[in-house]
């Protein structure tokens, strides 16, 4: 009877061992994958911390929060405020990394975008089936199951993050805190890459005109001179100065100047091709680079341009010496006048002001 009860007692404790044992296991599993989560969440925000620009941002976003978060397909719109639409900015799926995003926009008003933008909260669809109201890109995604659909929002910057799953039921409680506080990350680095963005903007355009500003077209130039050099390529440059421009500042004022500088900015820039570069160098002074065009062609440019600005109506100009406001540029080219851009700009230069003598309103190449 003794034996017995020693034996049954054996029994309890090896079984509660064996239950302790099994809790110590579970728990150890527990907390190796809250380890590996907030690893992940680190690993994220470390990420996006170093993202400052828009490409950056999408880059980190397939590379390191989609494989980190294992996430099968997602979509990632941004809100354009002037039209009222979101931009879908990137398509993400896992068998084919990339799908392309043009032309697809959705309504502030449609589908799951509106909703999440205007209760501002995320919201779980476990099992879509074939409600489409949900989805504005389901033929580039495939086969998609459960839905969850995060806001973006911080200091003005707005968008919409959907992470799609083809298996219904996908998305936890544990799962969905982790996607959200991706996405609070994920919003403050929109908004600093936006911030950068319109920062960097600034630092390389003329705020008056808004055109290309003496410094970014001097980085370009170089640029544009070592390919040329490398490719045994041609360019062209037209240096163009406004014809009597004090004059025209002292009797009109300075501030139907700088309106008549942003009118003369806004032709030049109608006229000009994609690829070339325009800015305004400081002043009255106007440069355009034509990257593998011959003279023969900057003289046509040049020439449109010059007739455009003299057939223009321009506040005042009755007050100029010759009744009309006018430019005069000069031509120049590589590798025809010279091998570096200060010998090139001094050509173009030279070639303006001879036009200047010979009574302005006329191109010298």
């Amino acid at each position: 009877m003794k034996i017995q009860k020693l034996e049954q007692k054996i029994n309890e404790h090896y079984a509660l061992k064996n239950l302790l044992f099994k809790k110590i296991l579970q728990d150890n599993c527990q907390f190796d994958q809250k380890i590996t989560e907030f690893f992940n969440i680190f690993r994220v925000t470390k990420a996006l911390s170093l993202s400052f620009s828009l490409n950056e941002l999408l880059e980190t976003m397939r590379k390191v929060i989609a494989q980190s978060l294992k996430i099968e397909k997602y979509c990632f719109a941004l809100l354009d405020k002037e039209k009222q639409i979101f931009r879908i900015r990137d398509l993400y799926r896992l068998d084919n990394n990339r799908k392309t995003t043009e032309g697809i926009n959705c309504l502030l008003c449609e589908k799951i975008y509106g909703k999440v933008f205007h209760i501002k909260e995320p919201i779980l669809i476990k099992n879509i089936g074939q409600k489409n109201e949900f989805l504005s890109c389901r033929h580039c995604l495939g086969e998609i199951s459960s839905l969850l659909s995060l806001p973006l929002s911080c200091n003005g910057a707005k968008g919409i993050w959907n992470i799609y799953n083809s298996n219904t039921n996908y998305f936890d409680k544990g799962t969905i805190e982790i996607f959200s506080i991706v996405a609070e990350h994920l919003a403050i680095a929109i908004n600093r890459a936006n911030k950068f963005g319109h920062i960097n903007e600034l630092s390389i355009r003329d705020e008056l005109t808004q055109l290309h500003n003496r410094r970014y077209f001097f980085d370009f130039s170089k640029q544009e001179l070592e390919l040329s050099n490398r490719y045994n390529r041609i360019f062209s440059i037209i240096l163009i100065d406004v014809d009597f421009f004090k004059n025209y500042n002292d009797i009109n004022g300075h501030t139907d100047g700088d309106i008549a500088l942003k009118q003369t900015a806004d032709i030049l820039r109608n006229q000009v091709r994609q690829g070339d570069i325009l800015a305004r160098l400081g002043g009255d002074e106007f440069v355009i680079l034509l990257p593998e065009t011959s003279v023969k062609c900057a003289i046509t440019l040049a020439e449109k341009l010059r007739q455009k600005v003299a057939d223009t109506h321009y506040k005042g100009e009755e007050n100029q010496p010759y009744g009309k406001f006018t430019i005069t540029s000069g031509i120049a080219s590589f590798p025809g006048n010279g091998d570096n851009m200060t010998k090139i700009i001094k050509s173009a230069d030279k070639r303006m002001y001879y036009g200047k003598g010979k009574g302005r309103n006329i191109v010298c190449f």
